[in-house]
């Protein structure tokens, strides 16, 4: 038996983000700054303007909402949004009026702990209101963005965000790359159903050939795991899961030990679990268990890799290792959702050659596998590379509400066998015949 069952000791998902680093940057022009645009409101009646975005994908959004004239702040949380408002501004008490599918100018000035908004329909700016943002955890640098649900979408055809100090943080024309999950058409950034995009700054000095990150392929190392006396041990436990295999219909990841690779996962998450029968209405994350033991090193010459690539917004990835000890004790060696983990991630955009192009089928989208092999960090999964160069994993979303339930998103055990990845030399014909899923031909 390899399922942990409830003891997770996180469940916070990671993820590469595109220019990981930039923490510094980031504070130094990204704390005070004012947003002008030209906003059009399509499907749903409300379009999220995002604010203050940190790394680890925490900040505020502003909901614009024409349906019932309000703006509604709500806080952000490791990319989840908080469903109810902290603040929510009536724009007809203001005597302003919104409709959708029709262009209106939003400036909003964040300083300090304050977010203040103005509104021009066509006569002049008027003051929709102020937002403070003190109680609400007090993001003091972040980035801009834009998010819609699943039933919203709208354009922007102007966009201008400026500094402090006067510096042009952000100007029109913009380009998708600029800001993940949009496109741009007829001039006008579209921001379509289900986005939550937050700008990506190309750095500066950067190569000009190299493709701006996007982070749908991302490369993960483990710190080096200390085991320990091996005559202690019983049995050690990988155990891996995802969020994004319900948008990508599949597995997103492959998982190595000590460079061995464990196979692939995790299987498609499954919706409405009880719900014909009435009793219940729950959605199953799975999570696969791997049994790594015959793999392990003396002492800390240990580490695990993983590869992931995802079409959705939301994709994390979550691995944890316990180890069972003959006397009887076990413990969790490491749990890459916790703080301060040291795992490390790299952006894997131009190792794949990932220009935003996908493959699709009507049914199923994934993405290309363009490697270049001179942005591929050849030998990764070894425990002796050096990874000095990679970036602190940021907790990104997390993968289930709850490890054990009948209620929201549950973790829960794959009942089937893990899925393989083999390398092998045979023959098609006897290929065909394997019970595997996944098989590299050389």
């Amino acid at each position: 038996m390899t399922g942990i069952g409830s003891e997770w000791q996180s469940l916070n998902g990671i993820w590469a983000t595109p220019n990981a680093g930039t923490g510094e940057a980031l504070a130094q022009r990204w704390s005070d700054y004012t947003m002008e645009q030209t906003l059009n409101v399509q499907s749903g009646d409300a379009l999220g303007i995002l604010l203050r975005m940190d790394e680890n994908n925490n900040g505020y959004m502003a909901q614009v909402r024409t349906k019932d004239q309000q703006i509604k702040l709500q806080k952000i949380d490791k990319g989840n949004v908080s469903t109810n408002a902290f603040t929510t501004l009536d724009l007809k008490d203001k005597g302003i009026t919104l409709a959708s599918n029709q262009d209106f100018q939003l400036r909003i000035t964040a300083k300090g702990t304050d977010l203040n908004f103005q509104v021009d329909t066509g006569s002049g700016y008027q003051d929709a209101g102020t937002a403070s943002i003190a109680s609400q955890g007090a993001i003091m640098a972040g980035k801009i963005g834009y998010r819609t649900g699943r039933s919203e979408s709208g354009t922007i055809s102007s966009l201008t965000v400026t500094g402090d100090s006067s510096d042009v943080l952000v100007q029109f024309p913009v380009t998708a790359e600029e800001f993940p999950g949009c496109s741009v058409e007829d001039g006008k950034l579209k921001v379509g159903n289900g986005v939550l995009a937050v700008y990506t700054e190309k750095k500066e000095g950067a190569d000009e050939t190299l493709l701006t990150e996007r982070s749908r392929f991302s490369f993960f190392r483990s710190p080096k795991l200390d085991i320990g006396d091996l005559n202690k041990v019983d049995k050690a436990i990988v155990s891996t899961a995802c969020r994004g295999t319900g948008a990508d219909r599949g597995i997103i990841y492959d998982i190595w030990m000590n460079g061995e690779c464990l196979g692939a996962g995790s299987a498609r998450e499954l919706k409405g679990v009880g719900s014909y029968s009435g009793t219940t209405n729950y959605r199953q994350v799975y999570y696969n268990s791997y049994d790594v033991t015959g793999l392990l090193a003396a002492g800390d010459a240990n580490v695990i890799s993983a590869l992931g690539n995802s079409r959705d917004d939301a994709r994390s990835i979550l691995v944890q290792m316990t180890v069972f000890y003959t006397d009887g004790t076990k413990k969790i060696i490491t749990n890459s959702g916790v703080e301060n983990s040291g795992w490390k991630t790299l952006d894997g955009t131009n190792a794949f050659g990932d220009d935003g192009s996908e493959i699709s089928t009507g049914y199923v989208r994934i993405l290309h596998d363009n490697i270049n092999m001179e942005h591929y960090p050849v030998g990764w999964q070894q425990e002796d590379f050096d990874d000095s160069k990679w970036a602190q994993a940021k907790v990104t979303f997390q993968i289930a509400d709850a490890a054990e339930g009948t209620g929201g998103s549950i973790l829960y055990p794959f009942s089937s066998e893990n899925v393989l990845r083999l390398e092998t030399n045979e023959p098609y014909a006897d290929i065909l015949e394997m019970p595997i899923l996944f098989i590299k031909h050389s």
